[in-house]
C-alpha cells in the first residue's frame, strides 16, 4: 500500500509472460487496501483459532489460506480467466471449510 501510493499501478507478469498468456496481477489502491485488510482479518482470525482447543481438524489452517490466496488473486487478478481460477480456489476452499 506505501509503495503503490507514491508510484502508480504496478503491474506484474508472473514468468513474464503477458497478460492473454500468463497471470498477471495488478496493484493499484483499492486492492491493495483491500489486501491489507484480508491480510489484517485472516491474522486476526488465526489468532482466535489457536487459542482454544476445538474440533477444527487439522487441515483448517491450510484451507484458511487458500482462501485468504483465492481472495486476494481475486482482489490482484488482471483479466477475467484468472479471476475465475481465483474465484474456483476461493469457492473450493470455502466448500471444504463448512464440511
Amino acid at each position: 500500500l506505501l509503495h503503490v501510493q507514491p508510484s502508480g499501478i504496478q503491474v506484474f507478469a508472473i514468468g513474464n509472460w503477458q497478460a492473454p498468456f500468463g497471470i498477471v496481477l495488478v496493484a493499484d489502491q483499492v486492492s491493495t487496501l483491500l489486501v491489507s485488510l484480508t491480510a489484517l482479518l485472516c491474522f486476526v482470525c488465526s489468532l482466535y483459532s489457536c487459542a482454544g482447543d476445538d474440533e477444527r481438524g487439522s487441515f483448517f489452517h491450510p484451507l484458511l489460506h487458500f482462501l485468504v490466496m483465492g481472495v486476494n488473486g481475486a482482489f490482484l487478478t488482471g483479466d477475467a480467466f484468472n479471476l475465475f481460477v481465483f474465484f474456483e480456489i476461493l469457492l473450493i476452499a470455502s466448500y471444504a471449510l463448512l464440511m
